[in-house]
């Protein structure tokens, strides 16, 4: 396995699939929760779908994932719920 990672252009839609656990990240806002994971076996629906926001300026080098469907940012904190998405494009630390 390579150390390298690719970082997606602006635009490029892509999946979040976990290596071990076959698993695709989703964001929806029609039925809770609202973001999750689900087998790859199931298919891949609309709401498995993001792109990569760049940051610039004091936020260049970070990246924010963005929802498709949703048009919401994933965030990841240690306070419940740890996994989320907000509107805003990733103005916050968190996502």
């Amino acid at each position: 396995m390579s150390s390298t990672f690719f970082i997606p252009p602006p635009g490029l839609r892509f999946r979040l699939v976990g290596y071990l656990s076959h698993c695709a990240v989703f964001s929806r806002v029609t039925q809770d929760p609202q973001v999750g994971h689900c087998d790859v076996s199931l298919g891949a629906f609309g709401d498995q779908w993001f792109t990569l926001l760049h940051g610039t300026g004091d936020r260049a080098g970070r990246y924010a994932i963005k929802g498709e469907m949703t048009g919401k940012v994933l965030y990841s904190r240690g306070l419940y719920p740890n996994v989320g998405h907000v509107d805003g494009d990733g103005q916050f630390e968190d996502k």
